[in-house]
């Protein structure tokens, strides 16, 4: 599960209380938030990213899906459009080319990318 863009322990109290039990039955939670969140003593993973760099930190994420080949492409043509575009679009966003933007290390940002791309 990754959570960003929400703060679900604050704004949500009980949804944030099934993401704990998730978390403690094994759930691997991953939280991307520039600030932090009570949360986080719950994660399988914390990353704090730049503010606004959000945008860069997910195209890199995409970068590496896409480049190690770690999507469903029978999911991909029975249910989206523009895919082609999206990886004309991503070929050159590199972790190392967005680490800077986004605050992040490259290898951090290859393992976020690979445990989205390999969950169940």
């Amino acid at each position: 599960v990754i959570l960003t863009g929400c703060n679900p322990a604050i704004n949500h109290p009980v949804a944030a209380t099934y993401f704990k039990q998730a978390a403690r039955n094994g759930t691997k939670l991953i939280i991307l938030d520039p600030r932090g969140q009570a949360l986080d003593a719950y994660a399988h993973r914390s990353v704090r990213f730049t503010p606004g760099g959000d945008v860069s930190l997910y195209n890199a994420m995409l970068n590496v899906i896409i480049g190690e080949g770690l999507y469903d492409q029978g999911y991909i043509d029975v249910h989206t459009e523009g895919f082609e575009a999206l990886k004309a679009h991503v070929r050159e966003l590199t972790p190392e080319a967005m680490s800077p933007a986004c605050g992040v290390a490259p290898e951090q940002i290859r393992e976020l990318a690979r445990l989205y791309a390999t969950a169940d």
